[in-house]
């Protein structure tokens, strides 16, 4: 595969990526924390957008199409005659061997699997930065931030090696959602 520039492009293994150097100076915490988070909800709810998307396109061209095709195959006994019933069975057969064999090679039902475990991925990534914000915003003194960000940034890059991209039209729907300042708010 090549960029659009023509330079070919490679593909590495996650373990062969190096990992990014940080350091903990002039760092604000709360902010970085506070960013993460917001960054990671908004992946977790474009991601589970996408999965969304490639389920119902799955289900509508494919399935229930598959499934009235064979439902009309099986009752076409009752209204036509046996030798019509007969070439109505092969168009049907065909029918159905076309929209599997497309239904194959789009891999929509695969990519809906993939987008819901990233945007699972996502979710535990948003808990574990929400967790570590209140503690920060309590008083707490995180002390191992720059090795929760390489962390952070470690699982993020790995999660989007993985999935397909977001398209845009679903990117900008989740980041232009309300905000809130110091997000969801705790119980009791």
């Amino acid at each position: 595969m090549e960029e659009l520039d023509g330079t070919p492009m490679t593909y590495v293994a996650i373990e062969e990526l190096p990992e990014p150097e940080l350091e903990a100076t002039d760092i604000n915490a709360e902010t970085l924390l506070s960013e993460l988070f917001h960054r990671f909800q908004t992946k977790k709810q474009s991601y589970g957008h996408l999965a969304r998307i490639y389920f119902c396109l799955n289900l509508c061209i494919f399935t229930l199409p598959l499934l009235i095709l064979q439902a009309g195959g099986a009752i076409s006994y009752i209204f036509f005659e046996e030798s019509i019933v007969k070439h109505l069975s092969a168009c049907i057969a065909a029918l159905s061997a076309l929209l599997l064999g497309i239904q194959l090679k789009l891999h929509w039902g695969d990519s809906n699997q993939v987008c819901k475990q990233a945007g699972h991925n996502y979710g535990i990534l948003a808990g574990e930065t929400y967790y570590r914000w209140r503690a920060v915003r309590c008083g707490g003194n995180l002390e191992s931030l720059v090795q929760f960000w390489a962390f952070a940034l470690h699982w993020e890059r790995k999660i989007t090696l993985e999935a397909p991209s977001i398209p845009d039209y679903i990117r900008h729907s989740t980041s232009t959602q309300a905000r809130p300042s110091d997000g969801p708010e705790l119980e009791g």
